[in-house]
This record gives structure tokens, sequence and C-alpha cells, in this order.
């Protein structure tokens, strides 16, 4: 059934790019007279391979059971450099609270696969919460116990952790659609917003670190999201 609706997911995004290369080329050939027209149709064309481009990469993201050769990393670093683009980025509407705590132990990872985690996070966030809101983005060390085991089963206890908490103040999900988030191409977004894969992605990573990954929802109270990635000894 997952393999069946994950095919599916990937045909129904294909065939949406296809029919805008198809659209635009024929509009090219009709306006083929026409350079200001045909400049602008090429433009679309472009955009739907820039489309196919970044779902073929999402994809292969999602796929690949081991990504680039893992080091000790310092997650803040990467933190601040998430955040300073998505401060640039995202609408002056939307506030960014961080609290990254200075004495952090590394992890064992891959920093660029690590930097999609923050980004996927973060955007899905900010998505939620339309225009207005409070996007908050905490760093700090937690050691498993089993009271924290009962929100992320896969937490191994008395391990280290450094934990990522990425909450918003949008409008939230209720039990059946938090269920069901980090399935491939399951999105809560209105066609066109998105391919459904960003969760999916991040909860790939971070399974693929031996770490692990919850979150929490309801209607009208917005969504947190923690990844916990296992410190390095």
């Amino acid at each position: 059934e997952a393999l069946g609706r994950l095919a599916g997911g990937i045909a129904h995004d294909f065939n949406n790019i296809l029919v805008a290369i198809f659209s635009y080329s024929d509009l090219v050939d009709m306006d083929a007279e026409e350079p200001a027209q045909v400049r602008a149709h090429v433009e679309g064309l472009q955009a739907a391979a820039h489309r196919a481009r970044d779902l073929v990469q999402q994809i292969l993201m999602f796929s690949r059971q081991k990504g680039e050769d893992r080091t000790k990393t310092a997650m803040r670093p990467i933190v601040d450099e998430a955040l300073r683009f998505l401060r640039s980025t995202l609408p002056s509407t939307l506030e960014v609270r961080a609290e990254l705590d200075p004495d952090l132990p590394e992890v064992f990872g891959a920093s660029v696969q690590i930097h999609q985690v923050i980004m996927n996070l973060c955007v899905n966030a900010a998505h939620a919460m339309q225009k207005t809101g409070v996007l908050g983005v905490r760093l700090n060390e937690v050691v498993a116990t089993p009271e924290l085991a009962l929100r992320a089963p896969e937490l191994v206890d008395a391990q280290r952790y450094v934990r990522l908490t990425v909450q918003d103040t949008g409008q939230g999900m209720s039990a059946e659609t938090l269920s069901r988030i980090f399935e491939p191409f399951f999105t809560t977004k209105a066609g066109g917003e998105g391919s459904g894969l960003g969760l999916a992605v991040v909860h790939g990573i971070v399974k693929s670190h031996d770490g692990a990954i919850a979150g929490e929802s309801a209607p009208g109270r917005g969504t947190t999201f923690e990844s916990y990635l296992p410190a390095a000894c």
C-alpha cells in the first residue's frame, strides 16, 4: 500500500509538470513569430523543468539509505545559517524566535542533510502560519529517559541527544492528520504548494542518523516537531 501511494504520488506530480511543459511547448509553436511571447513561454518551461529537478532531488534524498560521509558536526552553526536565510526570505509579519544553547555536544552527521532537516521543518512551520505568527526554534541537549521515550520510542535510554525543536503558532492538525504526516506524498497543502515529500525526507534523514523525531499538534494549538540526533561521544 505504501509503495503504491509513493508511486501514485510521483506519477501525479510528474504528470502536472509534464502538462505544463507540453502546454508551454504548444504556445511557443503558436507564437513563434512573437519574440516577447516566446520568451515568456520559455520562462514557463524553465520553471517547470526546475520543479521536475527539485522533485527528483527530493525522491533521491528520500530513497537514499546512506547520504554523504558523516563527521563530528556542531549543529548550532548550521541552525544559525539556516535561520539567517529564513529571516531574509520569510514575511516580516512572521516572527522568528531562536533559543540555541551555547555549549552543545557535536553529533555524528552530514551537515548538508542536517541543514535540510532544519529548513524543511521551518518552511513547513512558516506555511502553516500563512503570514502571521511566531516560529520558535530551540536547540538543547537532553538525556533520554523512559518518560521522553513515550514521545519518541526510538530513543535509547540514557543516551545523550541534541534536540532540535521547531514550533509554530499555526492552525494545528488533527490526530488523524498527524498520524500520517511522515508518509511520502501526504500533504495538507493546496495543489501546487508542495510535493508532500518534505517531512518524509526529514524522517528519513533523522532515522538514518540513528535519531528520532516526534510531532505534537492539535487544532487551534499549533504544531511542534522535536528531532533528536545522538551526541557524538
